[in-house]
């Protein structure tokens, strides 16, 4: 009897420790949470402001080239515009014809010293149209050109028409001594002493009369 209960106790205390054995094994730890590293930034702030700063700079130089290139546009019009006004005023002065008569351009060449120009252009003026008061200073122009140009055969042939045409036209009495000039260029020393008395009868209070009175002396 006493080894039956002995052996009932041995069975129950081995049953209390697998109990004790089994409720320590099943026990659930918590499992401690994983804590993933912070994400690295691609840049830091003190990178992305330099960046910031890089760009801004970068816009304020394109604005400053956009506007020179805009200032170098806006020259170049107005170069281009003054280039084509000077043009147009250059085609219009060739263009436009000369108004002034030809007397008025002769008179203007005999000026300048042009003389050969001046005898060209009155050679084709309208000599012989005795009603045009400028006629007579037309043959004045031309005697005194060809004498400029040492034509004198020229320059008596043409001062005589004047003297025999236009006798009261005011530079008559100096066509005598233009004719008498060229008399003695020629060698003609008698026929111009005889144009010089020839003025002094007809104009004696001129003062191409004074002056022919004193060639004579």
């Amino acid at each position: 009897m006493q080894r039956f209960f002995g052996t009932l106790f041995c069975l129950i205390i081995i049953s209390g420790s697998l109990s004790a054995c089994q409720t320590t094994s099943t026990t659930v730890v918590p499992e401690t949470p994983v804590v993933q590293p912070p994400t690295k930034p691609i840049k830091n702030n003190h990178q992305l402001e330099m960046r910031l700063q890089e760009l801004t700079l970068a816009q304020q130089q394109l604005k400053e080239k956009i506007a020179q290139l805009e200032r170098r546009q806006n020259d170049l019009e107005r170069s281009i515009a003054v280039v084509a006004d000077t043009a147009h005023q250059n085609y219009s002065v060739a263009e436009t014809p000369d108004e002034s008569t030809p007397l008025q351009q002769a008179q203007k060449a005999y000026t300048n010293k042009q003389y050969t120009q001046a005898v060209n252009l009155l050679n084709h003026y309208p000599q012989g149209d005795l009603q045009s008061p400028d006629t007579p200073h037309a043959l004045w122009l031309l005697s005194n050109s060809h004498e400029k140009l040492n034509n004198c055969e020229s320059a008596v042939r043409t001062v005589y028409q004047l003297t025999q045409r236009f006798p009261e036209y005011m530079h008559t009495p100096d066509a005598f001594l233009l004719i008498a000039r060229c008399q003695n260029r020629l060698q003609q020393k008698d026929s111009a002493k005889s144009t010089l008395r020839s003025l002094i009868t007809k104009y004696p209070n001129s003062r191409a009369a004074k002056k022919a009175k004193q060639l004579l002396k």
